[in-house]
């Protein structure tokens, strides 16, 4: 290996993949998102402090959507049961529509959409 290689520039121009290396992109609130290199473009990559809320606040909104008539809320009313600004909890119900564990049944055009929990949901609730 040669002095260039070694020590050169040139793997700054090779894809942070390529390289081994976690890709780092920012966030609109300027937090890093890390995404390891070996994750698919179809995982989920949250920054550190939206991962802790969709870990905290999932197991609520789905105890709220199980007690609930119908097991099914609108997000302003599941907002109000669990004690949590709606903004917290759109990347939360984000999350839990894509694994499977609510449904939208409505969707309102002030994005007070309604959701029911699906029988995997009820199961994780319990």
């Amino acid at each position: 290996m040669d002095f260039k290689e070694r020590f050169g520039l040139d793997y700054l121009k090779r894809s942070p993949s390529s390289r081994g290396e976690p890709i780092v992109k920012p966030s609109s609130s300027g937090e890093p998102i890390v995404r390891p290199r070996s994750s698919s473009s179809d995982d989920v990559v949250l920054p550190k402090g939206l991962s802790d809320a969709v870990i905290v606040y999932s197991g609520r909104v789905l105890v709220a959507l199980n007690a609930a008539p119908g097991r099914s809320l609108p997000l302003f009313d599941i907002a109000k049961q669990v004690q949590t600004r709606v903004e917290t909890l759109l990347p939360v119900t984000r999350i839990l529509l894509e694994q499977g564990y609510i449904e939208r049944t409505n969707e309102d055009p002030v994005g007070n959409d309604e959701f029911r929990l699906t029988s995997v949901g009820q199961k994780a609730a319990v």
